[in-house]
């Protein structure tokens, strides 16, 4: 499968989001 939903995710949410998502990881 050559389609990432998580990547596609991480491209398509704000910088902030992504940062809040790291300290969830």
């Amino acid at each position: 499968d050559t389609f990432d939903p998580n990547r596609f995710q991480q491209a398509t949410i704000s910088p902030a989001e992504q940062r809040n998502r790291c300290a969830i990881l």
